[in-house]
């Protein structure tokens, strides 16, 4: 069971980190403009959410 919740965990992490790589990448081919500061804070509302959810 609980390496089935550290499996969950890296899926939620690595979805933040993808779609902060995406942005990256718009931003260096200059598409947008986006402010990456704005979602830095994504990984961090990912774990803890992840951390609650059996709480909830």
């Amino acid at each position: 069971m609980r390496a089935l919740s550290i499996l969950n965990y890296v899926n939620e992490v690595s979805a933040v980190r993808g779609a902060t790589v995406m942005m990256i990448g718009i931003n260096l081919l200059k598409i947008a403009k986006i402010k990456m500061g704005d979602f830095l804070p994504a990984i961090i509302y990912s774990i803890l959410l992840f951390l609650l959810i059996p709480y909830i």
